[in-house]
């Protein structure tokens, strides 16, 4: 299919495929061109899904498949799909491999038409046009796309096993006194210690010195609650760091506080329209007394809403911190539709699965993750998160 356009029709909808972006760049947004009109994430956009491709993509063997759907000459919506290997079953999922908080098309008002019925029948339709897979999966689907619904939560059959959160910035707050008097602590003390700054990078070499500590603080992190340094899906550390390098002030930040000449905290971020995504953060070691990653945290939401953004998304994953704000529960949604026999012996696999994790004890379902863990799998297990 190549840079081929296919065009195919499903009642009164018009689907327009192919292998690349290129026949989609006048349509297709980049983070910084979502507009109120535009239902997206970041992780759907343009120049995301491009530096995605060139990493990530490249060393995942995705076969990549873009699709539109237009309703009257009208875009309703844009699909970013690809099939990739997960071991021998060939899967049609959006293009994530463990990166992307949520998985959703970029959604324009036309999609407002589409129901039930006709999202199952433009589903099928698309599943036929994609190249050869053994299952689709449907991975971390929200129910809405920013103000628009999405589409693909109508095809959900089963709840992700963890949420999204989302701080309404017009109302950010933390939820109890004590932290709010802790953190002023925390500043007193650091600012005995020398001068507490917080700081975006935005200079390349700044960006590039800062990459690099973060890398460092979030792999000494990693190694101590996953027993490995992370960023193992190959082509993830090239992903972040041309995200973080390309696409400062257009939808990437890179930002740190310091005490004195020393970074102690870091976080990595993205925005898009009006939601600021606070995807990873880290800290040292030496300052964890410090609570350095709350504080930068707290940092982030004040520049956002200072900034004019209206949301600040906390992400995937029900961490108790999260709960420490007054902030919005986002509910995920998932499917497995398996298209051949091996699809249908990957979806039992997965389901024997789910029944494990529900039934082992935490501890024991630690233990077999850490020695099932294969490095270098770009795929549903990279992230520790079930699959259904």
């Amino acid at each position: 299919m190549s840079g081929t356009v296919r065009e195919l029709t499903c009642g009164g909808y018009t689907i327009r495929c192919a292998q690349t972006l290129a026949p989609f760049a006048d349509t297709w947004p980049a983070m910084a061109e979502v507009c109120g009109d535009v239902g997206a994430y970041p992780f759907q956009c343009r120049d995301h899904l491009q530096i995605w491709l060139d990493t990530i993509g490249q060393e995942s063997a995705a076969t990549p498949f873009f699709v539109e759907v237009r309703r009257h000459d009208r875009t309703a919506m844009l699909v970013p799909l690809g099939v990739a290997p997960r071991g021998n079953v060939r899967v049609l999922t959006f293009l994530d491999a463990g990166v992307c908080d949520y998985n959703a098309p970029i959604v324009f008002p036309p999609a407002a038409g589409i129901d039930h019925a006709s999202m199952k029948a433009l589903w099928k339709s698309i599943r036929r046009a994609a190249p050869p897979h053994d299952v689709a999966c449907l991975e971390k689907i929200p129910e809405r796309a920013a103000s628009h619904a999405n589409p693909f939560w109508l095809l959900g059959r089963q709840s992700w096993s963890s949420g999204g959160h989302v701080i309404a910035l017009g109302e950010a707050k933390l939820e109890k006194k004590r932290d709010v008097s802790d953190s002023n602590r925390q500043r007193r003390r650091l600012a005995s210690l020398g001068e507490l700054r917080f700081c975006i990078a935005s200079e390349p070499h700044d960006i590039a010195r800062v990459f690099e500590v973060f890398v460092a603080q979030k792999s000494r992190r990693y190694q101590e609650t996953l027993g490995n340094p992370g960023f193992d899906v190959p082509g993830q550390r090239e992903y972040y760091r041309r995200l973080g390098c390309e696409l400062a002030s257009r939808g990437s930040q890179l930002s740190y506080l310091t005490v004195g000449d020393e970074v102690i905290a870091t976080a990595w971020c993205l925005i898009a329209g009006r939601t600021f995504y606070y995807m990873m953060c880290a800290y040292a070691a030496e300052w964890r007394k410090y609570s350095p990653g709350r504080l930068l945290l707290e940092e982030l939401v004040r520049w956002a809403e200072q900034t004019g953004l209206e949301f600040f998304d906390l992400g995937i994953g029900d961490e108790s911190y999260k709960r420490h704000w007054r902030q919005a529960d986002v509910k995920l949604t998932s499917a497995l539709h398996p298209a051949t026999a091996k699809g249908h012996a990957y979806v039992v696999a997965l389901q024997l699965r789910e029944a494990l994790r529900t039934r082992l004890p935490p501890s024991l379902l630690a233990v077999l993750k850490a020695a099932l863990r294969k490095p270098g799998r770009a795929d549903d297990a990279i992230s520790l998160r079930p699959a259904v």
